[in-house]
This record gives C-alpha cells, structure tokens and sequence, in this order.
C-alpha cells in the first residue's frame, strides 16, 4: 500500500479512511487469470481529502451575572469558525475563537445555555465540523445565615442554611 494510506482489507479493496492521512495516492490491483480470463493490473488515484475539524472545550459552570471566555479553535481544511446557539451577545463578535460571552437574563434564569462552534464549508466532498459547550449558571452571591445569633452553650448546634454556590467551609 502507499505510505500513508491504510486499509482495513487488502483482499476486498477497504481503505481505513479514519487511520489514512489525507493526499492523493495511486492504488494498483492485481487480479490473477482465472476461469480462462488472463490476468489484469488495473490502477485508480484515490484523492482522501483532509476534513475541518473543531473544537469548543470543556463544558464551564459560572455564576449568574458573569461572563464566559470562550476558547474555542479549529483546524484541518477549516479556514474559520462561528459561534451561535446563544441569544447573548459575543464580544468582539461571534467568529473570534476567545470571545467572551454575556449570557441573556432568560439564559442566567434557565440556568443554562448551549454554545455551537461550526466551522465554515471546506468545500469539497468534506463538510463544515461543529461542537457544542454547555454553560451552566449557579446563583450569584453565594451566601450562608444562622436562624438566630445568639446561642446558649447547651442548647442545640446550630446548622448554618447555605444559598448559592457550593457547600463552603
């Protein structure tokens, strides 16, 4: 087989599309003379065009009223990328891979938003690639209270009741 072109048959012809490297190779078959057939070479380019590829990061959880800083990149045939998917606004716009997102205050109350980084069409037999990041929002303020403050040192331990945030220490 050419250098960097792999296949998951020899015997049926399968080219291994996920492991071969993208260019343009020329595939030779043999066929042995058979059933009073003479035998055959044969020979055909197979052109494997390398595909956009895209990526958005982890999933981020913030608290409501902060924005996100995006870090989304791209590669393969992709020359660009845009983000969508939210009603926010993106800053400096939507096809800067570090925009920082201001969420909605319908966004901050779902409690939820998802962000779509798409590539743009390659062109060519390969399509546009796209991901998706989740933000999710926790209460601002986090915050912590006692019933009362003021305890006598027999009475009963006092819990504190804990809004916001996580449990804290």
């Amino acid at each position: 087989a050419p250098a960097g072109l792999n296949f998951v048959n020899t015997g049926t012809g399968e080219i291994d599309l996920s492991t071969s490297a993208a260019g343009t190779y020329t595939v030779t078959n043999f066929i042995a003379a058979a059933g009073g057939c003479d035998s055959a070479t044969h020979s055909i380019t197979i052109v494997i065009e390398e595909a956009a590829t895209v990526n958005t990061g982890s999933n981020q959880t913030i608290c409501v009223g902060a924005t996100v800083t995006l870090n989304g990149s791209f590669g393969g045939i992709a020359t660009g990328a845009t983000w969508s998917g939210g009603a926010g606004i993106f800053n400096p716009d939507n096809s800067t891979m570090n925009a920082v997102y201001t969420p909605t205050a319908g966004e901050y109350a779902a409690g939820i938003v998802n962000i779509i980084l798409t590539t743009n069409d390659p062109g060519g037999i390969c399509t546009a690639a796209s991901d998706t990041i989740t933000i999710l929002f926790n209460e601002d303020d986090p915050s912590f209270n006692y019933s009362s403050g003021t305890y006598c040192a027999t009475g009963t331990n006092p819990v504190a009741s804990i809004t916001g945030g996580s449990t804290g220490t």
